[in-house]
């Protein structure tokens, strides 16, 4: 596609090992009813074959576009390599193993541009071995008062009957569109995976604090699918060090911008990294099941100002996995992180 004003939306496609998922995933953009788009294919150093599937799909359609990693960069900066070359009025995200509905990047871009938005979102199906599970949507608001809205549910949530505690939904990026002018506009990235995790919570929280309208489309178009080796199930995804550097980082943004003197942003940024911090260790003891190792990880929290001073500001936790033990295993790490 040679003429780039005539492109409507970038769908940026970072690939790695997906497997057999690839295939749905990019059979599922290749049908969609938009025409006037692009699907740039960042390769990153795949080594599962993943790099001929994409050729084939650039083959046989010519919206498919192939960006080559010269190195593994991982999810974030092989995002930021296909916004370099996105050419759309506006911009989507889409996981390798993750598939769409044939029509959702054609109502979304309609949605965006018949109420002039910045932002357009959609609920996703979160699939799992264990079944299905549709996503709320955002609380019914006004365009100009939804980004708000977007941006609290990004750093956090606030109580039990939060209408934002629903994180898959409210922190994707990939059942979104963004307006590309704006990212330029703000020279908005998403951060290196290499060092710290949660890179989509973050670009939507920078996007959603400069946006000025959004809106929402109710219908399901986007299958996320989990437990099946995603990214965000990695253990490496979840590393102490990446999450700590994730919640500095969510620390400075709302500190820079004077949101931390809000009651509730203060609120919502201590719960997550109430959250975040048991997460951590229920995963990492799960998985390794060693008592020294959590022991050095409690430790390594506790060695950070913004987590003892969140651990200190209220005794309690608004808890979002139902999984996760409660609140015998968060008394403890209090007590410890507390004293």
């Amino acid at each position: 596609m040679d003429n780039s004003s005539i492109i409507k939306v970038s769908v940026i496609v970072p690939v790695y090992n997906a497997g057999i998922y690839l295939k749905r995933c990019l059979g599922s953009l290749s049908i969609q009813t938009l025409k006037e788009m692009e699907i740039i294919l960042v390769l990153d150093c795949p080594t599962d074959g993943s790099d001929k599937v994409a050729e084939e799909f650039a083959l046989r359609d010519s919206r498919f576009r192939i960006l080559r990693n010269s190195e593994n960069l991982h999810i974030g900066n092989s995002r930021n390599e296909g916004l370099k070359a996105a050419k759309g009025e506006y911009v989507a995200f889409c996981d390798h193993d993750d598939y769409v509905a044939p029509n959702m990047y054609e109502t979304l871009y309609r949605c965006a541009v018949n109420l002039e938005l910045d932002l357009v979102c959609s609920p996703a199906v979160i699939i799992r071995n264990s079944g299905e599970r549709q996503m709320k949507d955002y609380p019914s608001l006004p365009p100009e008062s939804l980004p708000f809205s977007i941006l609290k549910g990004a750093v956090g949530t606030s109580s039990n009957d939060d209408e934002l505690k629903n994180f898959p939904s409210s922190g994707a990026i990939w059942c979104k569109l963004f307006k590309r002018s704006m990212i330029e506009e703000h020279n908005l990235r998403f951060v290196d995976t290499k060092k710290l995790t949660a890179e989509d919570l973050l670009f939507l929280m920078e996007y959603a604090y400069r946006s000025h309208r959004a809106g929402q489309v109710h219908k399901p178009l986007y299958r996320h699918v989990l437990e099946i080796g995603n990214t965000g199930a990695t253990l490496s995804y979840i590393n102490p060090d990446k999450i700590i550097n994730y919640l500095k980082y969510l620390y400075d943004f709302l500190s820079v911008n004077s949101l931390l003197s809000d009651p509730d942003f203060r609120f919502r940024f201590n719960n997550t990294v109430k959250i975040q911090s048991l997460i951590t260790l229920h995963r990492d003891y799960t998985f390794h099941k060693s008592p020294l190792r959590l022991w050095s990880i409690v430790k390594r929290f506790k060695s950070e100002r913004i987590v003892r001073e969140a651990f200190q500001a209220s005794p309690s936790c608004i808890f979002i996995h139902p999984t996760m033990i409660r609140g015998f295993l968060f008394k403890i790490l209090r007590f410890i992180i507390c004293h």
